[in-house]
């Protein structure tokens, strides 16, 4: 019982360890994405940026920023869940 009960386990664990690195793999893209929004941000002339244009690039900046933060918890909580996983006994 106990050899099935750690291959379970391992597989698991496997499960989430791929999860994390195609979270992570995502999380890296969407930084790339936010750090050039948040240039072409920065660099907008000032005369144009009350525009409709620079609304939308900054709700969109906002936007990845959020999102950014949701998906770096998603994997914060999968460390978790995988640590307390390696501490069963």
């Amino acid at each position: 019982m106990a050899r099935w009960f750690d291959k379970q386990l391992n597989s698991i664990k496997g499960n989430l360890d791929q999860a994390q690195d195609i979270l992570q793999h995502a999380l890296e893209e969407l930084e790339s994405l936010k750090d050039e929004q948040d240039e072409k941000v920065a660099s907008f002339p000032e005369n144009l940026q009350s525009t409709e244009r620079f609304e939308k690039m900054e709700n969109r900046m906002e936007t990845f920023e959020e999102q950014y933060d949701n998906l770096n918890e998603c994997i914060e909580t999968l460390q978790t869940v995988y640590d307390e996983l390696e501490n069963i006994e």
